[in-house]
């Protein structure tokens, strides 16, 4: 079943790659959809099974040092490190 999740992340996620990190990570996930800077943090917008959005939100959480806190929309969660 495919499903879209809207994933922000906040902290120290501006001029240092952090964009092409995240594309990279979802397209490893065979996922669709958008990565963009935003004056508050990223947004990733994507969209794929379910199960392959679940293991791209894990690895984002687990990898995205120094990268602080992370919202998955889907879920309405919040998780900081």
């Amino acid at each position: 079943m495919r499903e879209e999740s809207v994933i922000f992340f906040t902290g120290l996620v501006q001029g240092v790659g952090f964009r092409p990190f995240i594309y990279r990570m979802a397209t490893q996930q065979a996922l669709s959809g958008l990565v963009q800077n935003r004056s508050d943090g990223v947004v990733a917008e994507v969209e794929g099974p379910e199960q392959a959005i679940t293991v791209f939100a894990i690895r984002s959480e687990s990898t995205s040092r120094p990268c602080r806190h992370i919202h998955d929309d889907r879920h309405g969660d919040r998780r900081s490190e």
